[in-house]
């Protein structure tokens, strides 16, 4: 997936000019917090504990809108539709999907974030 799909770059520029140094501050939330939850996640999804992955994968859908991350934010809500209804169907390839992602936006965040 290219940069541009991963992340929003306006968005991402309108954060940056509006938060000035706070930039890296949220930057290192998103990562710490992100990983946290799909860490989370990836246990609950082996019950599976739906409400658990309900639960994180909602928090961390949030989060990547927040960032501009629209593509992962979509993964998340699907794995987060899916625990609604109670379907492990597709849980792992999600899970799965939603961690190479967040490897991959994390990695573009740095990036963005070096001065």
């Amino acid at each position: 997936m290219s940069e541009q799909m991963l992340l929003d770059q306006a968005m991402l520029h309108q954060l940056k000019d509006l938060l000035g140094e706070k930039f890296e501050t949220l930057v290192t939330a998103f990562i710490d917090d992100g990983g946290k939850r799909l860490e989370r996640l990836s246990l609950a999804v082996t019950g599976p504990e739906f409400h658990i992955v309900r639960a994180e994968a909602h928090g961390l859908k949030g989060s990547c809108r927040n960032i501009g991350a629209n593509a992962l934010a979509d993964i998340c809500a699907d794995i987060e539709n899916a625990a609604q209804k109670e379907d492990a169907s597709n849980l792992a390839p999600n899970l799965a999907s939603a961690l190479q992602m967040f490897a991959d936006v994390c990695e573009q965040l740095r990036r963005v974030n070096t001065p």
